[in-house]
């Protein structure tokens, strides 16, 4: 698709893109298109350390409905202070870009304080499962 794409004249891929902008703000973007797209989901994660960079603050699009962006830097040694004692651990930083116009700003603090809990006691998940909405 991207060679296909770069021989494109600029002046229909630019208007195609606008076309489809046009038609996703408007709620109007087919469905094949939204399933085929990265942008279309509630929460984007990526891990940037497999590329070796740390933590990046990824910028939203005004595209699509993508309204977390959630991104993984590379291994690192960090010390842990924890049982009274100084313990070397591996470690990676999580960084959050978040579209303020979805929620107000407590329902992200608990969101997030959950989260955290969840990072920090993965066995939780084990004990009451990942919350699931009611599917008719």
């Amino acid at each position: 698709m991207a060679g296909a794409l770069s021989k494109t004249p600029t002046i229909i891929v630019k208007s195609a893109v606008n076309l489809f902008r046009f038609l996703d703000k408007h709620g109007l973007l087919p469905r094949t298109v939204i399933n085929a797209s990265p942008f279309h989901t509630s929460a984007f994660l990526t891990n940037v350390g497999s590329l070796g960079i740390d933590t990046i603050y990824h910028h939203l699009y005004n595209f699509g409905t993508t309204s977390m962006f959630f991104a993984m830097g590379k291994k690192k040694k960090s010390y842990i202070y924890e049982d009274d004692e100084i313990k070397k651990e591996k470690c990676i930083t999580i960084a959050f870009v978040g579209d303020e116009r979805i929620c107000d700003g407590y329902y992200y603090a608990s969101s997030f304080r959950s989260f955290i809990r969840y990072l920090n006691h993965p066995e939780l998940l084990e004990e009451h499962g990942i919350p699931q909405k009611d599917v008719d």
